[in-house]
């Protein structure tokens, strides 16, 4: 496992590509944009699977999520949506319904980003994945290397 500094350093680095390749090649391509975004999602994801928190099954952890974990718990819906739904929010069709109040209480201080029923998640960088990005890395801080 690698240590707490090496964990925010790849997950700053999967931020700072994003901004990266985004500002440069498609700075006025939202297709591209939002490709890029979900790409950066699933890799954040990734990352925090391989460091070993991911959210474990409702019956084996105390719900809802509370404090950063709601962060980690919502990169994981939206992975989820992104990977089986095509980038649409659809959560009847969403198998972790507990994640689902993790992420309606991460858009409560979004508001700008949520969306509704059937349709297509918001990315926004500022709005969505940095917010998204410094709160897992709190809640890595928090748990400290498993």
């Amino acid at each position: 496992m690698a240590s707490r500094r090496d964990f925010d350093e790849e997950l700053r680095f999967i931020l700072n590509m994003h901004n990266l390749v985004r500002g440069s090649l498609f700075p006025d391509a939202d297709e591209a944009g939002h490709f890029i975004n979900e790409n950066t999602v699933v890799r954040v994801a990734a990352l925090i699977e391989e460091h070993g928190l991911k959210p474990l099954p409702p019956d084996k952890r105390q719900l809802p999520a509370k404090g950063a974990e709601v962060h980690r718990d919502t990169i994981f819906l939206l992975r989820h949506c992104i990977l089986h739904q095509q980038g649409y929010y659809r959560p009847s069709k969403i198998k972790r319904k507990d994640l689902i109040p993790a992420y309606e209480e991460f858009y409560k201080l979004h508001p700008e980003a949520k969306v509704a029923d059937g349709k297509r998640l918001c990315l926004a960088a500022k709005e969505v994945l940095e917010p998204l990005v410094d709160g897992c890395i709190k809640y890595w801080k928090q748990q400290g290397s498993p």
